[in-house]
């Protein structure tokens, strides 16, 4: 809106039409929004890179199994790019596709996926967003499935 909103000011102070300042301010503001979010996500993902690089594996490991860890993605790619082995995380992903909290599920869910896309499968009907009673004891059975399932193959 607000690059709508701009690309609409310069649009109409160049003196074109309203109708048309109107449709070609927004497609000219969606473009920079565009452009400058994805200026931020690279300046942001690489600011957590570097921090994350100069972490050494017990602090990386400290902080994923800390209470608030949102990035968890981020510090397992990190130690699986230093040859950790990241299946001894499986729990940790587990346990927090248990948890009472929904995005901290969905947080578990996306790193899950993508470091052990072979199991996912077993996952089938997993809806990690959902806030009622209900829906937690669904992911609580799917998950408890999957324990079980993962011992026999064990």
């Amino acid at each position: 809106l607000i690059g709508g909103s701009f690309g609409l000011m310069v649009v109409t102070a160049l003196g074109h039409e309203k109708f048309g300042a109107l449709a070609l301010g927004y497609i000219l503001g969606a473009l920079c929004g565009h452009w400058l979010h994805g200026c931020f996500r690279r300046w942001s993902e690489r600011s957590l890179k570097r921090q994350l690089a100069a972490m050494t594996t017990e602090q990386l490991t400290k902080e994923l199994y800390g209470p608030y860890c949102a990035v968890t993605i981020s510090r397992l790619e990190e130690l699986k790019s230093r040859s950790e082995d990241i299946e001894k995380h499986h729990e940790l992903l587990l346990t927090m596709m248990e948890s009472d909290h929904a995005v901290r599920r969905q947080i578990g869910f996306q790193a899950f996926s993508k470091f052990f896309p072979e199991q996912v499968h077993l996952l089938k009907g997993y809806y990690a967003l959902g806030h009622d009673r209900e829906n937690l004891e669904t992911c609580r059975v799917k998950i408890t499935a999957l324990r079980q399932n993962g011992k026999r193959n064990a």
